[in-house]
C-alpha cells in the first residue's frame, strides 16, 4: 500500500492520518500497531467472513497476512469526510500473494471503508468495512 503524496480533499488530515498509519503499519507487517488503531471493541466486517470484534482478535486476524516481503499491494485513497466526532475512509485495495511453486498468485481487490470515531482527540476505528470490488485497479 502506498499512500505517499496523497492530498485529502476535504480538508480533514488528522482523519486521513489512521489510514496513513494504517499502511505505515501493513507494510511493515506489524499487526500490533495496526489492531492499536481500532477502538477497544472495534470491528471487522469482511464480506462472507464472520464479525470480528475486539482488538485482540483482530490482530490474531491480521497476523494470518503474509509478510510484507511475500505479497505486493496497492491502493487508492478515494474519500476522507468527517463530521464533528464521526468520520470515515474510503479506499480501494489490491494485493497480490507471491505465488508458491506450483500455485497461481492470490490477487484480492478490495473497497474498504473505515467507519471512525475521535475520542479524547484521538481517531480510532470503530469500524471497518471490506469486501471485493471488480473495479479495484489490478495489481
Amino acid at each position: 500500500l502506498n499512500m505517499q503524496g496523497m492530498t485529502t480533499p476535504t480538508g480533514a488530515p488528522d482523519l486521513e492520518s489512521v489510514a496513513r498509519q494504517l499502511t505505515a503499519a501493513f507494510e511493515a507487517s506489524d499487526w500490533a500497531a495496526m489492531a492499536a488503531l481500532y477502538e477497544p471493541e472495534g470491528e471487522i466486517l469482511s464480506a462472507g467472513r464472520p464479525r470480528i470484534a475486539g482488538r485482540a482478535t483482530i490482530e490474531a486476524l491480521l497476523r494470518q497476512f503474509p509478510p510484507v516481503h511475500l505479497r505486493k499491494s496497492r491502493n487508492a485513497l478515494t474519500d476522507v469526510q468527517q463530521s464533528g466526532e464521526l468520520g470515515w475512509v474510503l479506499f480501494d485495495v489490491a494485493t497480490r500473494e507471491i505465488a508458491k511453486p506450483g500455485e497461481a498468485p492470490v490477487e484480492r481487490l478490495s473497497r474498504v471503508a473505515l467507519l471512525c470515531r475521535r475520542t479524547e482527540g484521538r481517531w480510532h476505528i470503530w469500524r471497518d468495512f471490506d469486501g471485493p470490488s471488480p473495479d479495484v485497479q489490478r495489481m
